[in-house]
């Protein structure tokens, strides 16, 4: 049993409505009532399906000529050619499945298409020399993303660097990581790695291991994404009293690695969170960890005045709201729903999230600005619109971090400091 109405339906929510992946699955587990021993098979198909979309989805294109991309009969159709390709599944079977499922959605059931389908599942497709003279498109079919983003890659980057960046995307990151306070305490699943700041961050070899330690863990041991770990490792100066605020923040943890960083200079850190979820669970986490220097609040970048004052703290950290393509590797369901647009729309959106974040930071402060953007036109973009506008900042450290550098999550940040 495949749960062909219900596999389509995923692919449509994460694809066209750009829904989590985690989240569309809960959904569908609740409401369809999917038997628990299938739910990992079932995750497992929809998870390769994406992995696979774009070479999948040109095949089809190529060989059915009323092909509509991303349509729910394409959908359709990448289950069938998936399960038979790479699942070796039952013709018959998958068959009478593809005819129901055909019925559900009301669409027409055409015995040509399955035939065309199954004929072209048992042989790789071949791209024709045609598409050979056209390299943007037959790289990017080769490297399974979209072309537009290679372009990109090339135009940023170069022709060396944007295979390689491509590459990665698909590499499974390994970027969980617990900071300790006592550089001396060692494990067997974890492995050392030295930052800039020379702070030790030890990785984590195996997540649920992680999972397993912060059950029984103090204050002392906290789950920290590395690209933050390193982006924080940029910053020298916590002096006595530095009162910090951080934007956007989606977990509570890494705010909460900050309060205990900062105790030490009796200074304190507003988290500034984008959910409910994430800053209840900051309020639990406050409470159980007794952060009295740790003072989240729930808000909008432009609504924070209402709470703070400008001018007001030492540091201010902003996580800008990107595309995620540095994310790709934990989260790759992103990557055949991009959009161009979607680049123009995520400039737009930091570029003035940015502004009004760099009003809170005092004269002489710094003012971090952080992402998982891996083209400029989302990054690096930004902060030099930004520079023109704040002509009272200037730019200290500027760079990406790849996701083949530390096989972490990649992005990018730029650290400024405010003159006047």
């Amino acid at each position: 049993m495949f749960y062909f109405s219900q596999l389509n339906t995923a692919l449509d929510k994460i694809i066209n409505q750009h829904r989590p992946f985690r989240k569309v699955f809960f959904k569908i587990f609740v409401n369809e009532k999917i038997a628990a021993i299938d739910q990992k098979n079932f995750v497992s198909i929809t998870l390769d399906i994406l992995r696979n979309y774009f070479i999948l989805d040109f095949a089809l294109a190529d060989t059915l000529e009323h092909y509509q991309s991303k349509s729910k009969e394409a959908f359709l159709f990448l289950i069938v050619l998936y399960l038979l390709r790479f699942k070796k599944a039952d013709e018959e079977d998958i068959y009478e499945q593809y005819l129901n499922c055909k019925t559900l959605l009301r669409l027409n059931a055409d015995k040509n298409d399955f035939t065309m389908i199954v004929k072209l599942s048992k042989q790789p497709h071949l791209l024709s020399d045609e598409i050979k003279r056209h390299p943007y498109l037959y790289n990017s079919l080769i490297l399974n993303v979209p072309e537009f983003l290679l372009r990109s890659f090339v135009a940023d980057f170069g022709t060396e660097m944007a295979p390689k960046i491509a590459i990665s995307l698909h590499s499974k990151a390994a970027s969980f990581y617990l900071p300790y306070k006592n550089d001396e305490i060692e494990s067997p699943l974890l492995s050392k790695i030295r930052l800039s700041s020379s702070e030790y961050i030890y990785r984590a070899i195996d997540k649920q291991a992680v999972k397993n330690e912060i059950k029984s863990a103090s204050l002392d041991a906290i789950p920290l994404d590395f690209s933050f770990a390193y982006y924080l490792s940029k910053i020298d100066e916590f002096v006595l009293g530095s009162k910090v605020i951080a934007f956007n923040q989606t977990s509570p943890f890494m705010s909460l690695y900050l309060a205990k960083k900062l105790s030490s200079c009796l200074g304190k850190i507003t988290p500034v969170f984008v959910s409910d979820d994430s800053y209840r669970l900051a309020l639990d986490i406050k409470k159980k960890y007794q952060a009295d220097n740790y003072y989240p609040l729930f808000a909008k970048t432009e609504l924070v005045k209402t709470y703070e004052a400008y001018e007001d703290f030492q540091i201010v950290l902003f996580e800008g709201k990107d595309t995620g393509i540095g994310k790709i590797s934990s989260a790759f369901s992103l990557l055949p729903s991009l959009r161009e647009t979607d680049f123009q729309a995520s400039y737009q959106c930091q570029l003035s999230g940015l502004i009004e974040a760099s009003d809170f930071v005092k004269p002489d402060g710094l003012l971090l600005f952080y992402n998982h953007s891996l083209l400029n036109v989302d990054s690096k973009r930004v902060t030099t619109m930004f520079l023109r506008e704040k002509k009272n900042f200037t730019v200290l450290k500027e760079s990406y971090l790849f996701p083949f550098d530390h096989d972490s999550d990649g992005g990018y940040f730029s650290l400024m400091r405010r003159a006047y």
